[in-house]
């Protein structure tokens, strides 16, 4: 299409003689003139002398132009030049692009949700995964389950897990106790679960910084449901920074 309205440009601006009214009266076959005339010496030499005659805009006019920041008389005269010149054409069209991209980037940027902030981490577990974690059971078979997490040779932290499915209004929740008496370093305490499969990571909660303490997190709060999707989970110690 914009090969096709150069081509009109030219063969019907006053200063050539081929003219409209010539094209009309050709057995009324409009595109079929045009690429008859297209292909004639007239119109080579008429495209050749517009191209000599327009000195290149510069890249930072092209990059105004792009972007709609030039005034009236600037942007016709780029759109005119355009309209024969290939490599100015074909640079519009990049700046175009490359200003696109980087608009859906910012505008992904913006809505993006803030990662919650983590102190210094000092130490991290390895995952472990409760028995039926993820598995919808009746309530009697699952029980209470513990498991102790060594730090080093003299400090642990034991941690010990209880959920429940969803029931009518009721989400499903998970409830966490922790004990970590051998610790005497003040430290922050984070919890995190990750899918036993692909090793994602689901979910980060800060527990706080008392090691001895219990709390419940429902699906809402975790992300996902502990009685449908399988998970397992991490300790983490964190110190703030100074």
């Amino acid at each position: 299409m914009k090969k096709l309205m150069e081509m009109i440009k030219l063969l019907t601006t006053k200063e050539n003689k081929i003219g409209l009214d010539k094209a009309l009266e050709n057995g009324g076959d409009f595109l079929a003139f045009l690429g008859q005339e297209a292909r004639s010496e007239e119109y080579g030499k008429l495209k050749e002398h517009a191209g000599k005659n327009k000195a290149h805009p510069t890249g930072e006019m092209l990059y105004d132009y792009a972007l709609g920041w030039t005034d009236e008389k600037d942007t016709m005269k780029i759109r005119n030049h355009i309209s024969f010149c290939d490599v100015c054409s074909d640079e519009v069209l990049e700046i175009m692009g490359i200003e696109g991209d980087l608009e859906e980037e910012a505008v992904g940027w913006v809505n993006e949700p803030p990662m919650p902030s983590k102190p210094l981490i000092i130490w991290i577990s390895e995952f472990w995964e409760p028995q039926w974690a993820g598995e919808l059971v009746t309530a009697s078979d699952i029980a209470e389950q513990e498991n102790t997490f060594a730090i080093d040779d003299e400090s642990d932290i034991k941690l010990s897990c209880y959920w429940e499915p969803s029931d009518e209004d009721v989400p499903a929740y998970l409830q966490l106790s922790w004990r970590a008496y051998s610790i005497t370093t003040s430290y922050e305490l984070w919890v995190r679960f990750a899918n036993p499969e692909t090793d994602k990571i689901l979910s980060e909660i800060s527990l706080g910084t008392y090691l001895d303490g219990k709390d419940i997190f429902t699906s809402d709060d975790l992300g996902f449901d502990p009685s449908t999707q399988r998970w397992s989970v991490s300790l983490i110690l964190c110190k703030e920074t100074d």
